[in-house]
């Protein structure tokens, strides 16, 4: 048997394995004699892929015990957690309670937020009415809510012409469009409802909306 043979069959015996299963579990190292390798490459190959997989054993048990540490710090139990509140409709909108955003030149509607529906919810989502009004002077009312932290939407109930709102059955969260024509979710996301990511206060999310030169652009 000549060298790399020998050197190798020795680390495959089963007392090998051995040492490595009590220095993984105990974290105290072991030692490997060091061969001279200038008259082995392939066997100092060899010897390098054992190593680095020695290395990924050692990181293991980190990863893992402190996986904790990792989803408290990003949230993923909060996310887990969560839980959304019921529902309460607000009363119909009146006219004088709105404020109108601009949301993109491409867009046939013209939007506004009733400022006396506008909440933040014990679970973190900022709830509103919104007015969709088309060119022809028809009105699209909903009652819906944005979540920060998800960077999505929910269309809580439908208002009839009088601006009376019925609930949907089973509303599903959806993911906010950024599309020209269709951005006004958008829109109230990043520049009044979420500005850091995080649901702005009522009073700040109104201030905003009325001190936004754009808003009393013609759309």
């Amino acid at each position: 048997m000549n060298f790399q043979d020998s050197y190798f069959a020795n680390l495959t015996r089963p007392a090998f394995f051995a040492s490595i299963r009590v220095a993984f579990q105990s974290r105290v190292p072991i030692r490997i004699s060091q061969p001279n390798w200038n008259h082995c490459p392939r066997a100092a190959l060899q010897a390098r892929r054992l190593a680095l997989i020695w290395a990924l054993l050692c990181a293991a048990p980190f990863s893992a015990a402190h996986a904790g540490v990792f989803d408290d710090i990003f949230g993923k139990d909060d996310a887990k957690n969560w839980v959304e509140q019921a529902t309460v409709l607000p009363a119909p909108p009146a006219d004088s309670d709105l404020i109108a955003f601009f949301v993109s030149s491409a867009s046939d509607f013209r939007f506004a937020i009733d400022q006396k529906s506008l909440s933040i919810g014990s679970d973190g989502v900022v709830r509103y009415t919104l007015i969709a009004t088309s060119d022809q002077g028809a009105r699209n009312i909903t009652y819906e809510g944005i979540r920060c932290d998800t960077r999505e939407y929910k269309i809580y109930a439908f208002g009839d012409a009088s601006g009376k709102l019925t609930e949907r059955y089973d509303p599903v969260w959806k993911r906010i469009d950024e599309a020209a024509a269709n951005r006004q979710r958008a829109a109230l996301f990043k520049d009044y409802l979420c500005p850091s990511g995080v649901p702005a206060r009522v009073k700040e999310i109104v201030a905003t909306l009325k001190q936004n030169p754009y808003n009393s652009i013609p759309q």
